[in-house]
C-alpha cells in the first residue's frame, strides 16, 4: 500500500483521478482535508511494490510527474505501508 500526503493548489492534479486504470493499481482513495482544502491524502493500493515504483518511474522518464508536480504547492510525503 502507498500512501502520498500533497499539498496541491485549489484542485488536484487533473491526472490524479487516471492513476486506478493503471496497470499493478488495483484501487485509489483520495481524501481532501476539510480545514485545508488544498490538502489531499492518497491511499493506493497496488499490487505491489515493485509495480507502484515502475510506475512512478515511467511517470519520471516520460516527463508526466513534472506536469503533475506543477499542481503541487510542495514536494509530496511518500511512504509503502502495509495492512495488519
Amino acid at each position: 500500500m502507498h500512501h502520498a500526503e500533497i499539498a496541491a493548489f485549489p484542485e488536484p492534479p487533473p491526472l490524479l483521478w487516471r492513476i486506478p486504470n493503471t496497470p499493478g493499481c488495483m484501487a485509489v482513495s483520495v481524501m481532501q482535508d476539510v480545514q485545508g482544502p488544498c490538502h489531499f491524502t492518497l491511499v493506493e493500493t497496488w499490487e505491489s511494490q515493485e509495480r507502484h515504483s515502475a510506475h512512478f518511474d515511467s511517470l519520471m522518464a516520460n516527463g508526466t510527474w513534472a506536469g503533475m508536480a506543477s499542481h503541487l504547492a510542495t514536494p509530496p510525503s511518500s511512504a509503502y505501508f502495509r495492512a495488519l
